[in-house]
């Protein structure tokens, strides 16, 4: 029987196949985790065709070993594996289980101290998380000194019960929850955008992913779409429950349903804010790049208008009426850390923010003009 499908057609497949991975954006650098052949572990620089995964952590206290100008070279020769915290030793340990080879670890493949290489590779973090294969989430782990490989099954039983003729069973024990919730600020964005995200937790293993979440206990996993009111109302982990909304709002945008989408993402982009502006940053002057991967998704998904550190011009009759929920010692002595943003942006305050409902607005004003000065390459950073 001849091939259907002749040698011209696939080789122009081939090409299309090939054009589409050269469009993916790669991180300027990655860890070589190594071979079966040669455990080395080393610093390279990323090439089209690296499948890689990320890590998603907290630094802690105590910060991690560090790429800088001075240890660059020497680092794409090799890392001591002893120099290595423990979590991005199991993190390697995991690529390499997983049947990969590369790892992103931000604190490695950003030249700390460097501002050039800072403002590229940032304003690429959510393509970077997007492209990834998965990330590994550190979630059991406060510090990246703590390591997160050593599993506690929790404790618990099977229980077996008949129940109209059929046989249940159940497994009981002390509720622990998934135990995921990292307050550092850029564990958001990466969780927010990978596909998929595998967490180490105290309790167990689990994996989230945008059809599916399995979990030690239920093997089978569940079916996203069974636990879609759990997440949007305000169960699990708040990066699920928006990154869901995000998700729902998306594929339910036909033409006749574009607007609806559009009046939900400035409350949408509110609660981002919110959650954000609650959890912990190395340095205060991340507030706003660490949102950039979440914003230029939305400029690409709904019509926000611009952006202005942090401000969306279609929202900003309500979204400049934010307001910091710190007593007001507490907000003077956050603000004396420099300049941050704006005065008029919530990133120009550490702490809690919150916002008003925009239906308990009445806007009487127009905007006449607006414009913003950006000091590094990212636009929404």
């Amino acid at each position: 029987m001849p091939d259907p499908i002749s040698l011209s057609i696939r080789e122009k497949v081939s090409k299309w196949l090939q054009g589409c991975t050269a469009m993916i954006t790669l991180p300027k650098r990655l860890i070589d985790g190594g071979t079966k052949e040669n455990l080395g572990t080393r610093l390279v620089v990323a090439a089209q065709g690296h499948k890689y995964l990320t890590l998603s952590h907290c630094w802690g206290r105590k910060q991690p070993l560090v790429t800088t100008r001075e240890t660059e070279e020497a680092l794409g020769n090799q890392i001591p594996w002893e120099a290595l915290p423990l979590s991005f030793e199991d993190a390697i340990r995991v690529t390499r289980w997983l049947g990969y080879r590369y790892i992103c670890i931000d604190s490695l493949c950003i030249v700390q101290g460097d501002s050039h290489d800072w403002d590229i590779e940032s304003a690429k973090m959510a393509d970077i998380y997007k492209g990834c294969e998965l990330a590994v989430a550190a979630s059991r782990a406060a510090s990246c000194h703590e390591g997160f490989l050593e599993h506690c099954a929790g404790g618990g039983a099977v229980l077996s019960q008949d129940y109209c003729g059929r046989q249940l069973s159940v497994f009981a024990r002390d509720c622990q929850g998934h135990g995921s919730r990292v307050g550092r600020g850029w564990c958001f964005l990466e969780r927010l955008l990978a596909p998929r995200v595998l967490h180490f937790t105290r309790h167990e293993l689990y994996l989230q992913c945008r059809t599916e979440d399995s979990c030690e206990i239920s093997e089978s996993g569940h079916d996203a779409d069974e636990i879609d009111d759990k997440r949007i109302t305000g169960g699990g982990d708040e990066a699920e429950n928006i990154a869901k909304r995000v998700e729902n709002d998306t594929s339910s945008c036909d033409s006749a349903g574009v607007e609806v989408a559009f009046i939900a993402v400035g409350q949408l982009w509110s609660n981002i804010v919110s959650k954000h502006a609650n959890l912990n940053l190395s340095y205060p002057t991340d507030a706003l790049p660490a949102l950039s991967g979440i914003a230029s998704t939305i400029k690409a998904l709904y019509r926000a208008g611009r952006y202005f550190s942090g401000i969306w011009e279609r929202y900003m009759h309500y979204q400049l009426a934010w307001a910091s929920n710190l007593e007001d010692s507490e907000c003077f002595q956050l603000v004396q850390q420099g300049y941050i943003a704006p005065s008029f942006s919530w990133g120009s305050r550490l702490g809690p923010v919150s916002f008003p409902w925009e239906c308990h607005i009445v806007s009487m004003w127009r905007i006449i003009e607006a414009w913003t000065d950006l000091k590094g390459v990212g636009a929404y950073g």
